[in-house]
């Protein structure tokens, strides 16, 4: 077998001597991190069984099967020295993996009816694809990597989902010099974007590593590399004041490893608790368009607590609206109702004298109760003026 080289030149290898990141942003970090006593082997073959069925590999089977591997789209490896020489693939985990399962590489045995489908004479397990290695452990090699990767992963053509994106600034925060502000620029990120997915990707992971919130009673399910829960709704939520202040963050984006105070560590699990439900208690919304009425509701003890007992935002938001404005409301929708009933009863034909009569018990009930409103809205009217009256004397 010829040397592989690592100094970044343009190299044509064969597909068994490539292997997948199981680190791959795209995942949010959490394959690399799940099961560590596990083999490097079978890491892989999570992670291409992860591929293929979480990010969908058919149009890239399609593609090589037809037309071979053009030699315009290198992969982009590394060789951690330090670590070994197995060359780990930083950029084009995708297309690996279409190649392994055409090749019927061992690490693709659970997709051997793809190999069968699609295996063609443009690609077979003696293909050799273009792929661009160098030393991780190189300083410089990395520092010319990451703004690459940085470009590739989170405004390429292939976008990754929030989470993943967050994980990688975070991870490359760690690894290189690169500042927040010079992330921002290299993306062109004028919104600062990533100052918001990174600071609620440490927040979700603060929660879950203190055990604040388990992601596994989660009444809502995310999609992409974090399915847990909807990613989007908890820096969405941290982006409204009153919801700093309840978790305890300071009133600007921060990023830090673990942005919530020890003592706002339970509100923080409540938080997600009212976005995403738990085991035996609904969420508190039902739309990532009611975060905002969330924000509301969590700046008032009333409405709080009502969340707390588990209400929705819509009931414990009515603890806090004035009693004048619930009682319209509430008539607008009697009114509707009843004008309903009336286009409706006009069409009566053929009604049983039983059926009548409970409709006109429901009838007078309305009307009792529509004469002690008035009663009261009267009584309200007098002691108005009365207190009018001794406001000017």
């Amino acid at each position: 077998m010829a040397k592989i080289k690592s100094d970044g030149s343009l190299q044509r290898l064969s597909v068994a001597a490539l292997h997948l990141d199981d680190g791959n942003p795209r995942f949010g970090g959490r394959l690399s991190t799940k099961g560590t006593t596990r083999t490097a082997q079978l890491r892989e073959i999570q992670t291409l069984d992860e591929i293929v069925l979480q990010h969908g590999i058919t149009d890239v089977l399609c593609s090589i099967s037809s037309n071979g591997y053009f030699d315009s789209e290198p992969l982009v490896g590394a060789i951690n020295k330090s670590h070994g020489k197995e060359v780990t693939i930083l950029e084009g985990n995708r297309r690996l993996t279409a190649c392994l399962i055409l090749a019927a590489d061992e690490r693709a045995a659970k997709h051997k009816s793809l190999s069968v489908k699609y295996r063609g004479k443009n690609f077979t397990e003696d293909s050799k694809i273009p792929v661009q290695v160098y030393d991780w452990s190189n300083t410089e090699h990395r520092e010319k990597l990451l703004p690459y990767l940085g470009i590739r992963h989170i405004v390429g053509g292939a976008q990754w989902d929030s989470y993943a994106k967050a994980a990688w600034v975070a991870n490359t925060l760690i690894q290189s010099n690169l500042s927040i502000e010079d992330i921002r620029t290299m993306i062109g990120d004028d919104q600062r974007f990533v100052e918001r997915i990174v600071e609620g990707y440490y927040f979700v992971n603060q929660v879950i590593e203190t055990n604040a919130y388990d992601p596994a009673v989660s009444l809502r399910k995310g999609r992409g590399s974090f399915q847990e829960f909807p990613f989007s709704w908890v820096y969405t939520s941290l982006g409204y004041k009153s919801v700093r202040s309840f978790v305890g963050l300071p009133s600007e984006f921060q990023v830090s490893a673990n942005p919530i105070p020890e003592a706002s560590l339970k509100k923080a699990g409540q938080l997600l608790q009212f976005l995403f439900g738990a085991s035996g208690r609904n969420a508190a919304i039902d739309d990532s368009r009611r975060i905002g009425q969330l924000a509301v509701a969590l700046s008032n003890d009333d409405s709080l607590s009502a969340l707390r007992t588990g209400d929705s935002v819509e009931a414990a938001l009515e603890q806090i609206e004035p009693p004048e404005n619930r009682v319209s409301e509430l008539l607008k929708k009697a009114d509707v109702a009843l004008a309903k009933s009336v286009a409706i009863a006009s069409g009566f034909t053929g009604i049983t004298k039983e059926t009548l009569r409970e409709l006109r018990d429901q009838s007078d009930q309305i009307v009792e109760r529509t004469e002690r409103l008035q009663e009261l809205l009267q009584s309200s009217s007098r002691r108005r003026k009365r207190t009018e009256m001794d406001d000017s004397k």
